[in-house]
């Protein structure tokens, strides 16, 4: 990077960077075709699987409807996770409680949060309802904490142990490890931190031998190989990420490749979203979180005003209750409750001098 951004930079970043990621991975597509009243074409794929068609048809409508570049789920995740850090201590209820009311009106959500939302329901409470889930190792809870990285700037171990707190609801195990360390990778970078430090940290939070650590090592040892990360994405994906799964958005997947793109297109937000979409199966979750994670070190100005004005609020696509939400908005909100410090320096300030001296 030529400059350090300052810290309220990077925290809108990281949620500027993460619907970047999230508007340019294909499923989004799909997602905005939710409430569009057009079709989704899901329908059309048994017709042209009889005729040996290879062309599969994609979302459209007549009507118009489709804004081609809105964030939808992962960014909308990420407003429900702020605002559910913004209301700690204002409400009575828990976050399991908070975050379901969030997501009962009509909300879209994943298999992890559909199945943890029946949970609730039926009475089960954290981290049962995470861990009796079908899908309890996969991300969804991860764009859910990256607000825990911001509202803890420069403090790794607390943004951490909130993150627990969030992905628990919906997630077990390696996801909630993977959102741990997300969430841990963002509160560095936004407190100053470089994206090796941050990765480091994050890392550090994923349990020994887990399948997301073994994951991680792996993905090292591939990238080490190579000359640059392009040139290692073929093995990259074919070690840790290989088509042995009907879904691609499984955490021990998605985040140990996120880290090694992010650590090698530090300050590159473009550069290193559209290279973690060209993963096509890990493209509903993982460009998003590489997004946020780049974002978190280079600041929102690395951020072309061309994509910024078009992520930027969101349409409540998949998650009506966060409509109009500005994602600057809610960073700012983040970090105003940072801790005060005598000469304003905010998170940088508050964060140990081995974060806020890397960049």
């Amino acid at each position: 990077m030529s400059a350090v951004a300052a810290p309220v930079s990077r925290a809108r970043g990281a949620l500027l960077g993460l619907a970047v990621g999230d508007a340019v991975g294909f499923p989004s597509l799909y997602h905005r075709g939710i409430r569009a009243g057009g079709r989704r074409a899901w329908s059309m794929g048994v017709t042209a699987d009889e005729q040996r068609v290879t062309r599969f048809g994609t979302p459209f409508s007549m009507r118009g409807g489709f804004a081609p570049w809105a964030p939808t789920d992962d960014a909308e995740a990420a407003a429900v996770g702020a605002l559910l850090v913004l209301g700690l201590g204002d409400d009575d209820r828990g976050p399991a409680a908070r975050w379901a009311a969030l997501m009962s009106q009509e909300a879209w959500g994943s298999v992890a949060e559909r199945g943890a939302l029946a949970n609730l329901a039926n009475g089960l409470v954290p981290p049962a309802s995470g861990t009796d889930n079908p899908h309890a190792e996969d991300d969804s809870a991860v764009p859910r904490v990256v607000p825990a990285g911001i509202r803890h700037a420069g403090d790794p171990d607390a943004a951490a142990a909130l993150a627990v707190v969030l992905a628990e609801v919906t997630n077990g195990r390696d996801g909630v490890w993977a959102a741990s360390a997300v969430a841990a990778a963002v509160a560095v970078a936004v407190g100053g931190g470089g994206m090796s430090e941050a990765v480091a940290a994050g890392a550090a939070r994923m349990e020994p031998d887990s399948w997301i650590r073994r994951n991680l090592d792996r993905a090292r040892v591939v990238v080490a190989r190579h000359q640059d990360l392009p040139t290692a994405l073929p093995e990259l994906v074919e070690e840790v990420a290989p088509a042995t799964y009907s879904h691609g958005s499984i955490a021990p997947e998605t985040v140990p490749l996120a880290f090694v793109i992010a650590e090698a297109c530090e300050g590159d937000v473009l550069g290193a979203v559209t290279l973690a979409a060209a993963v096509h199966r890990q493209a509903d979750s993982m460009p998003a979180i590489v997004g946020a994670l780049v974002g978190a070190v280079a600041g929102a100005e690395a951020i072309p005003t061309t994509w910024r004005e078009r992520v930027d609020e969101l349409a409540g696509t998949c998650v009506p209750a966060v409509g109009g939400q500005r994602l600057t908005e809610l960073a700012d909100r983040l970090a105003a409750s940072w801790p005060a410090v005598p000469d304003g320096g905010g998170a940088a300030a508050l964060a140990p001098a081995h974060v806020a001296s890397d960049s």
